[in-house]
């Protein structure tokens, strides 16, 4: 069952990327620079919306290109409304790339079409988190991804994931939101929604192709603003 922490509530955004990683950097143009822009905005509204009716959301779709941009998403100003799913739907309505229901959990997930789901659906054990990872969703990933069930089917299906570049890790504090000492029985993206429960965040499942041909999959965190 999942809960939220503190009256907050988070989504998870979902990018699969089809090129990019493991490629010589490209220079970036104006219109680069504004698909940026216009994906920074899409998340936030969607951020805002999950966060205003104390929801979690779920949000996958496609990217491609060498900065692993998605497609331009068309989003149309709404104002308030009954609920989170009814705002997400009048948000999208002009673009039937994607999809909004609420899944048996509760929990809304605004999908592109096509979108793979192997990953997030591979079946964990028993995941158990170190005092760090408790205090930290990215840490806790890593441990999620670490996990013999998930490096066993990165290794059969040529995934791999990026080069860990580093961040900020909070010390262990029992009077901040952490999690418990271990997760069983649950998919990554079970285990994903689990951390995401805890910490008020909303995060990025980023899949790309790298220059060798190998899957590349990311997991981050996004704080809406």
């Amino acid at each position: 069952m999942l809960s939220l922490v503190r009256g907050r509530c988070v989504a998870l955004i979902c990018l699969v990327c089809l090129a990019g990683v493991g490629q010589a950097k490209p220079q970036t143009s104006r219109r680069d620079e504004a698909r940026v822009a216009a994906e920074h905005r899409a998340l936030n509204l969607i951020a805002s919306i999950a966060e205003q009716a104390n929801q979690l959301v779920v949000v996958e779709f496609r990217s491609s290109g060498p900065f692993m941009l998605p497609a331009p998403i068309r989003i149309e100003a709404v104002g308030p409304g009954p609920d989170a799913e009814h705002s997400l739907r009048a948000m999208l309505a002009h673009d039937r790339k994607f999809r909004v229901a609420t899944d048996p959990d509760g929990v809304i997930t605004v999908c592109e079409s096509g979108v793979p789901q192997d990953v997030l659906g591979i079946r964990l054990k028993r995941v158990e988190f170190s005092e760090t990872e408790k205090f930290n969703p990215d840490q806790a990933m890593d441990a999620v991804f670490e996990a013999p069930e998930v490096k066993a089917y990165f290794r059969a299906h040529n995934i791999v994931r990026p080069i860990d570049t580093g961040g900020f890790i909070s010390g262990p504090n029992p009077d901040r939101p952490h999690l418990g000492p271990s997760i069983e029985s649950m998919t990554v993206l079970d285990a994903l929604k689990h951390i995401l429960a805890v910490f008020p965040h909303t995060a990025t499942y980023n899949e790309s192709v790298d220059s060798r041909g190998r899957r590349v999959v990311a997991v981050g965190f996004w704080v809406s603003h």
